[in-house]
């Protein structure tokens, strides 16, 4: 596949592969933070088996609409640059009210079929608990995936697997809780919050569901599509992500020192641009009409090193580390790298991140 190709495929992304990395970040902090916040606002709220239907079932729909409103509210706030839709908010709300009450509706019809100390914390382990707990809830999610799915499914493509990220998740955090009660063996008194594995967890497992949508209404560039000859078509990738990180600082302290006056135009450039293994700028394209016609703007056309017609061989078969350069009036540079930290990777960074968290008060305890 063609540098142009891997372009032209990476803009059909949701979240982009340049922001893929803080969109996550973000994401995971904000929705897991509020969703603690809630919960701690709510923990008097009498929610064990113990007490009556009724009172449990109501208090339920009245967290679960707080929550589902604020957690809603939050996530749209880092949502709205990708979806247009403000009807993520009510969504959540009304999946996160769904979810309360069946999560509540299943516990009590369990408790009345399994024996008592199932549901004794005093008699069971907590985490035992929390990891029944996980599989209960993780068939309630489904419906707080299905109600956001009515949102997603007009903005990008497979959405239905939504749903499937939002039944995973659980399963992924009981998975956490497993894993983490192993320590408690060989490290006395270590503990483990699982609250604060299982809010995490999903924040993250939806964080990265988010990173693998493709856009459902994304328009390929003509003008992208035309550039055949361009080295774009013929060159290799760099794929090193150090190494293009390392470009991409030198990418934009050239433009940046080149770049003397500011732009005439009101209108946003965009541009392909290719850096060489040595640093070199080695080719550009324009990525929308407006980039083509206010070029002499920019200093890319005096960036670029020159070839003649005996090297251009040479030059077409270089690798090649390409970047998204954009100039946004009156003076401002933005460099965006095609490369990103992988999902795989993303996840096992955030499961051993959340494990840290999730340990620390007890972790200063034990070194204290």
């Amino acid at each position: 596949m063609s540098i142009l190709s891997t372009y032209l495929n990476k803009q059909q992304f949701l979240i982009p592969p340049f922001d893929r990395l803080k969109f996550v970040i973000i994401f995971v902090l904000m929705t897991g933070l509020s969703r603690l916040a809630v919960g701690f606002l709510f923990r008097y709220l009498p929610t064990s088996v113990f007490v009556e239907q009724e009172v449990r079932i109501g208090n339920a729909i009245i967290s679960g609409f707080v929550t589902g409103t604020v957690v809603g509210a939050t996530q749209w706030l880092i949502l709205r640059k990708y979806l247009s839709s403000w009807l993520w908010i009510p969504a959540t709300a009304a999946g996160q009210i769904i979810l309360s009450t069946t999560f509540q509706g299943w516990l009590y019809f369990l408790s009345t079929t399994l024996p008592l100390a199932t549901f004794d914390g005093v008699l069971m382990d907590m985490n035992y608990i929390t990891i029944y707990s996980g599989f209960v809830f993780a068939f309630c999610i489904i419906w707080l995936g299905l109600t956001q799915w009515l949102v997603l499914r007009h903005s990008v493509k497979s959405a239905w697997w939504w749903i499937v990220f939002n039944f995973m998740a659980p399963f992924f955090s009981v998975c956490l809780i497993i894993l983490v009660s192993f320590p408690n063996y060989f490290i006395r008194g270590l503990q483990f919050d699982s609250r604060i594995i299982a809010t995490f967890t999903v924040a993250a497992t939806q964080a990265i569901g988010f990173c693998t949508f493709h856009k459902k209404n994304s328009i390929v560039n003509d003008n992208m599509q035309l550039a055949l000859s361009s080295p774009f078509f013929m060159a290799s990738e760099i794929k090193n992500y150090r190494k293009v990180k390392a470009l991409s600082t030198r990418l934009y302290s050239q433009i940046n020192q080149a770049w003397q006056a500011d732009m005439t135009t009101n209108r946003t450039l965009s541009y392909l641009v290719g850096v060489g293994d040595d640093g070199k700028i080695l080719a550009y394209q324009p990525i929308n009409p407006a980039s083509r016609d206010f070029i002499s703007q920019t200093p890319l056309p005096n960036l670029v090193d020159t070839y003649n017609l005996e090297t251009e061989a040479e030059y077409n078969h270089q690798a090649l580390a390409p970047f998204r350069v954009i100039f946004v009036p009156p003076g401002h540079i933005e460099v965006h790298s095609l490369r990103s930290v992988s999902l795989l990777w993303l996840g096992i960074i955030l499961a051993v991140v959340i494990i840290l968290m999730s340990s620390y008060p007890t972790l200063v305890a034990q070194f204290d």
